[in-house]
């Protein structure tokens, strides 16, 4: 489970940086981040 979380989590991030990259909608960040912080 532990292991899980970590993969989800760096895959989160992975997704978080290359949307702030190519400058997409701030919204799927957010939303993103709002999935991040209801599991961690």
């Amino acid at each position: 489970m532990i292991i899980t979380a970590i993969k989800l989590r760096t895959a989160i991030t992975g997704i978080n940086k290359r949307l702030w990259k190519k400058d997409v909608d701030p919204i799927i960040n957010f939303h993103s981040l709002i999935f991040f912080y209801l599991f961690f």
